[in-house]
């Protein structure tokens, strides 16, 4: 990535925001930025705010750098994610779930509420531990600090240790094996 440092101060644009604790800064589509407002506790002079306090539930804000506006999404809820093209939101409130407008506060029109319960996730734990293991392996052998592994034949260790891997049968249950 290259800044180019001539103009900076001009292209900057300055949003203001009240004094609080802020995370999950998005950019959403229409040249807005979403992230979460946390309360914080304590009064100056008497005790400290602390940042690592989480006290409350956090506000969903939006900011237009368009119009230069800050508006409030959503409160007090537990996480949100902004959609692929930037458009939409997911909120999640205590388990409930709900898609929203990136840019304005949802109302019963554009509001999509998220019923999970009619999702089913079937798992075969045998090909996800083969995919661990296959996985784990291949990284191993991308970032290992010494090209040449120490000498040592990464695929020949993959390959004796692999009848252990298709031993696997549950989420839950791990090869034994005895150490030589």
């Amino acid at each position: 990535m290259t800044v180019e440092i001539e103009g900076l101060a001009e292209r900057v644009t300055p949003f203001p925001v009240a004094a609080s604790k802020y995370s999950g800064l998005h950019p959403v589509s229409g040249g807005g930025l979403v992230w979460l407002r946390w309360p914080i506790s304590g009064a100056l002079g008497e005790t400290f705010a602390n940042p690592a306090d989480t006290s409350g539930r956090p506000t969903l804000e939006h900011f237009s750098i368009t119009k230069a506006r800050k508006s409030e999404l959503a409160s007090d809820l537990d996480w949100f994610a902004v959609s692929g093209d930037g458009t939409r939101l997911v909120v999640a409130d205590e388990g409930e779930l709900r898609a929203v407008p990136a840019t304005e506060a949802g109302d019963g029109d554009s509001t999509v509420y998220l019923d999970l319960r009619r999702i089913l996730h079937e798992v075969d734990p045998g090909a996800e531990w083969r995919q661990a293991f296959d996985e784990a392996g291949r990284i191993v052998r991308a970032y290992f600090w010494e090209p040449g592994m120490g000498g040592v034949d990464w695929t020949a260790v993959l390959d004796q240790y692999r009848p252990l891997v298709e031993r696997v049968s549950s989420p839950t249950s791990s090869p034994t094996c005895c150490a030589r």
